[in-house]
């Protein structure tokens, strides 16, 4: 087999086939073969790449109203390339010699013809991308690892979610996601969330972020910024109370032998063995205190209600109650 070194191409390449790989597993694909896919091992012809991006531009040109393009929210963009793992984007202002931008700053960013004329001119820029902000209406929604990049099938628990927003979609850079823009607050104060689902990733954010714009117009979604403050905070909502259940599921259910040895072994286990064998005293002779105590230690180790007052009951504390 022939060997090629780590080189920035390389490594995407490899990053690329392990995406399409996990594709292979939640959309449902039997088999794929890593040789039919079009990720050649060289640098991208330079020719080819400003055609791309020249493409790039004019789609994303005819696609955005003019309010958004005239908007001081575009930066530039380009990989920086890590051995053995994914390669990270860096915000780059759209003007001048490409100095790194931030998305908490906003004299490092431009309108969408600034943004565009710096991809043109400067060969290191991947493409260009919207920052969100505090003071703006805008959110944005990114589904990761949801679409073969091949076939440009989605999954359907992402195709839900797309359906759902209801606005503004493209695929992402890498082929095997879409992201969603559209007018919208989240219903939390901090940038946003990320989410596991069904194989892939929901990330929401509403300030503090940008988000990679490509143009490729996912057919079938509304080409403007659509007003979906309602059902944005709906689908937080559900994601976050998702995110809940499933971290439950996951916590493993102690024994009530294994909860007492580790109670017992703790750092504060002369409390806790004070109050199992009944001793009061550490709460000054209070029953009820001293009950409230033993279960607020037994409910660090499980969150079962059932357990906890199963294992209370054999405690010194539990009495008859008149």
């Amino acid at each position: 087999m022939k060997k090629y070194e780590n080189t920035p191409v390389q490594i995407l390449r490899s990053n690329m086939l392990v995406a399409v790989a996990q594709q292979s597993v939640f959309m449902g694909i039997d088999s794929w073969d890593p040789t039919d896919l079009n990720l050649s091992p060289q640098k991208e012809p330079e020719g080819s790449r400003a055609a791309r991006r020249m493409a790039m531009v004019e789609k994303c040109r005819d696609l955005f109203a003019t309010e958004h393009k005239s908007l001081m929210q575009w930066v530039g963009w380009r990989y920086q390339y890590q051995s053995g793992s994914k390669p990270r984007k860096i915000l780059c202002q759209p003007y001048g010699d490409c100095r790194s931008a931030k998305t908490n700053d906003p004299e490092t960013w431009g309108t969408f013809d600034e943004a565009a004329k710096s991809l043109l001119s400067h060969e290191e820029l991947e493409g260009f991308g919207f920052v969100f902000t505090v003071e703006g209406p805008f959110c944005g929604v990114d589904i990761d690892n949801c679409r073969n990049p091949e076939s440009g099938a989605i999954a359907d628990w992402a195709q839900d979610i797309i359906t759902q927003l209801d606005s503004y979609t493209e695929v992402s850079p890498s082929g095997t996601g879409v992201k969603c823009f559209m007018r919208g607050r989240l219903p939390v104060e901090n940038t946003g969330s990320r989410f596991k689902l069904e194989g892939g990733e929901v990330e929401m954010y509403h300030h503090g972020r940008f988000f990679t714009v490509t143009g490729e117009h996912v057919e079938g979604t509304p080409v403007d910024w659509c007003e979906r403050g309602g059902v944005v905070v709906s689908l937080f909502n559900s994601l976050k109370s998702q995110k809940k259940s499933a971290s439950r599921k996951k916590r493993t259910l102690l024994t009530d032998t294994q909860i007492l040895e580790k109670a017992r072994s703790a750092k504060n286990h002369d409390k806790f063995n004070a109050l199992w064998g009944g001793d009061i005293s550490l709460n000054e002779g209070d029953d009820s205190r001293a009950d409230q105590a033993l279960l607020c230690l037994l409910a660090f180790w499980t969150r079962e209600a059932a357990q906890i007052r199963r294992l209370f009951l054999q405690s010194g504390l539990a009495r008859e109650k008149s």
